[in-house]
């Protein structure tokens, strides 16, 4: 019998934020694709102890854990989706995971779904945290439409390209969207006078470290932001509201 692929959603930070049907997913894996396997292995052990403890009792879940770790990032991916379809043909059941959030989204996958629909393998969500998602609602913008980009482009000039095409779809809707996307902390004010000079001077919703101890939600103008001067580290994620 062909096994079944999951893409298991992991928390962009507190741990409680982990699903019960993602811990018996996991458990019940006989492969793990991770993007990274000491992180992966890290948030096993975590969730381990919590269930030998006690401190997490559900039905459908031991200690018992002897699921193999398999590294599966952007740069492998593409010639190990082929030893992942043949393990799942060949009967094994695989998670796949990222670091942090949802598979797929900014992160590897989309080749290994491409290749387990073209073989008929079943494929099955289990959702759970995206940091987009959690930027756009504490947002402050009508949100019933959105466009979500990733992360942005990490040359300058390419960047400047990337909101002007933004702003090119953008302005051809009847209804506007929401916008949201990622930034790496050491280019996000080179990236925030992109934006402004392509868009003005918008209202921005800026977020870093979400569920994390150091959870922050900036909202302002773009030069309001940039006044701050104290993004300096942790996961950024941008929403702003087309004018």
């Amino acid at each position: 019998m062909t096994g079944q692929l999951f893409l298991v959603s992991t928390p962009i930070g507190n741990l409680k934020d982990i699903t019960l049907r993602a811990l018996e997913t996991l458990f019940g894996s006989d492969i793990i694709a991770c993007e990274d396997v000491r992180l992966t292995k890290n948030l096993i052990s975590h969730f381990k102890n919590k269930i030998n403890t006690g401190k997490i009792k559900l039905e459908g879940i031991t200690t018992k854990f002897d699921a193999e770790l398999i590294s599966y990032y952007d740069e492998v991916e593409q010639y190990k989706t082929p030893e992942l379809i043949d393990l799942l043909i060949s009967g094994k059941n695989i998670s796949l995971v990222t670091d942090s959030g949802t598979p797929l989204i900014s992160d590897p996958g989309y080749r290994l779904v491409r290749e387990a629909i073209k073989k008929n393998i079943r494929i099955i969500p289990i959702p759970g945290p995206a940091a987009f998602v959690s930027s756009l609602i504490t947002s402050g913008f009508p949100v019933n439409r959105f466009l979500f980009t990733g992360f942005t482009p990490e040359k300058s000039g390419k960047r400047r390209l990337f909101y002007e095409e933004i702003k090119k779809m953008t302005g051809n809707t009847a209804v506007k969207p929401a916008v949201v996307f990622y930034e790496s902390p050491h280019r996000i004010y080179k990236s925030l006078e992109e934006l402004k000079s392509v868009f003005g001077d918008i209202k921005i919703a800026l977020s870093r470290e979400l569920t994390k101890l150091h959870e922050e939600i900036l909202r302002g103008t773009v030069s309001e932001i940039i006044k701050e001067k104290q993004i300096s580290k942790g996961e950024i994620t941008v929403v702003f509201f087309p004018e």
